[in-house]
């Protein structure tokens, strides 16, 4: 990662998708995923994911270095003058990806997408552990919102983008159990998203035929079942 003036900022919605992230913060980097602590995930009334105090309580999340310019562009995105969001800075558990995964995000998701930068690490080909041992990181950015903290229900067009940040944040190390338990009520798998399938039947080395075969309750299969919807800023979502 270049050695410029940046901030860590951690995602936890819609910007776990890192085509998104490309496309909104042209010039971050992807740092490792990181754990916010006494915090709860959850929909808000607005219909986008929010975290607000609860202790006990854990959020996970990837976290990019944005340049001053990405932070102007995830500011407008996130609605921060109007009061949908505001800023606020935390300590997070962050257990950075090694060298060969701290990339720009848009290096990330072209020739041959993250899947292939995840793999070529897991393989040994670069090196033997996908990421560092978890550390305090201090002055995290994070979105939430105080003001829209009554729970809700997901916006549909919603739904499909935070399905994509699941895939690549499962593809990432966070573990499946936070989003089965935490997220999946509010954040239920698509029928025909096959890339979420594939991570989650590779996460846990599941034969393909289980899943496409047993009686899991939502994992659907298709062939071709991959989700194409644009990367392009929604107005004041969490990202």
């Amino acid at each position: 990662m270049p050695d410029l003036p940046a901030q860590l900022y951690f995602a936890y919605g819609s910007n776990l998708w890192l085509q998104q992230m490309a496309s909104r913060c042209p010039e971050s980097y992807y740092v490792g995923r990181a754990v916010l602590m006494d915090h709860r995930w959850q929909i808000n009334s607005r219909g986008f994911a929010n975290v607000i105090p609860c202790s006990g309580y854990n959020v996970h999340g990837l976290v990019y270095q944005v340049s001053v310019d990405d932070e102007a562009r995830l500011d407008r995105n996130e609605g921060v003058h109007s009061g949908a969001y505001t800023k606020s800075y935390h300590s997070v558990v962050l257990h950075e990806a090694v060298e060969d995964l701290q990339l720009p995000t848009r290096y990330l998701v072209q020739d041959g997408g993250l899947d292939k930068a995840v793999n070529a690490v897991r393989s040994g080909s670069r090196s033997h552990e996908p990421e560092q041992q978890g550390r305090i990181r201090s002055n995290v950015l994070v979105y939430l919102s105080s003001r829209h903290s009554q729970w809700g229900t997901a916006r549909d067009e919603y739904i499909d983008r935070m399905n994509s940040g699941i895939r690549d944040a499962v593809t990432l190390g966070i573990p499946s159990d936070f989003f089965e338990n935490t997220v999946r009520p509010s954040i239920p798998l698509r029928e025909g998203d096959r890339r979420v399938r594939v991570a989650i039947t590779e996460a846990f080395q599941i034969p393909k035929s289980l899943v496409e075969e047993g009686d899991g309750a939502h994992l659907h299969s298709t062939e071709h079942g991959a989700v194409l919807f644009s990367a392009k800023a929604q107005p004041w979502d969490e990202v």
